[in-house]
């Protein structure tokens, strides 16, 4: 019970926080939207979780002058980096800061271009593309689209989160979720028999965990697939999963021991391969049998 209690009071005193720094950031002309995703907006924050926030804006990002006046006004430092402009190609521009003794990852998306990107998402079912994101097979769009559907709006200047969020919430009547399905299930597959089959045989120690991760990231993809939501990128997946209702009969147990197997000789790295074609064998049927 002191450990709920502890976390519930982290929790408001969070959400406090991240409400005390959306509202200077409203003020900015060009600001349309602000937003709180990551594990605060999912209610997974733990100990070691920082607030993870988004601000829309219209044409214009938040300048740096603009930024070191809100930092300014909270009391703020830099954490990470001290450029407030922080600028990764795959994740965008970010400013990371201390208030209030909290770390805060905060993230700028141009409102346009993330409805653009987002309806051709949906509309075309855009293939990741290879070599940007955290691993050659992540799929962004996906990530963005969870963030948006399950974010916290603190501010919404004109409705906009609001609209994005109510477009992407018919996933399941999508044609992208057998899309993606059919797409990460086949390269799962794949994988396991042309690549990871022959490492183990040969015990390739390197190639080998590196067939499985992307094999097992393709399985979990197609798994939130086919309970109608949107891939949020790896972290957490274990706490959807728990939630999720269509997943094959000891599937938890199975990744499990496949996730922590020792797999130290040709024989055991075989054995990991052959549970996880009986576990795309079971996604398979569950598919199926849900669109019969």
């Amino acid at each position: 019970m002191v450990r709920d209690i502890s976390r519930q009071v982290r929790i408001e005193r969070f959400q406090e926080a991240a409400q005390h720094v959306a509202e200077l950031y409203a003020k900015i002309p060009s600001v349309t939207s602000i937003v709180i995703g990551g594990s605060l907006a999912r209610n997974f924050t733990d100990r070691i979780s920082d607030i993870e926030m988004y601000v829309y804006y219209d044409q214009h990002m938040p300048s740096k002058n603009e930024i070191r006046g809100i930092l300014t006004d909270l009391g703020a430092p830099l954490t990470r980096s001290k450029n407030v402009h922080w600028f990764h190609e795959a994740w965008g521009y970010h400013t990371f800061f201390k208030y209030n003794g909290i770390k805060f990852e905060l993230g700028y998306r141009d409102i346009r271009e993330m409805n653009a990107r987002l309806h051709a998402f949906k509309h075309n079912f855009l293939l990741p593309k290879h070599g940007v994101h955290d691993t050659p097979f992540g799929h962004y769009e996906s990530g963005i689209a969870s963030c948006i559907t399950e974010c916290k709006i603190l501010y919404d200047k004109q409705d906009e989160l609001v609209d994005l969020k109510n477009y992407l919430a018919d996933y399941a009547s999508s044609w992208i979720r057998d899309e993606t399905f059919r797409y990460y299930l086949a390269d799962a597959e794949t994988i396991l028999k042309v690549k990871a089959k022959p490492a183990a045989l040969r015990n390739d120690i390197y190639n080998f965990h590196a067939c499985i991760a992307r094999a097992i990231r393709g399985l979990t993809i197609a798994v939130f697939a086919l309970n109608n939501t949107y891939y949020p990128g790896d972290k957490w997946n274990a706490h959807y999963i728990a939630t999720f209702s269509r997943i094959p009969k000891h599937y938890e147990e199975v990744m499990d021991g496949v996730l922590h197997a020792h797999a130290a000789t040709s024989k055991e790295k075989m054995l990991v391969v052959k549970r996880l074609l009986a576990i795309t064998e079971e996604v398979k049927q569950l598919y199926k049998n849900g669109n019969e």
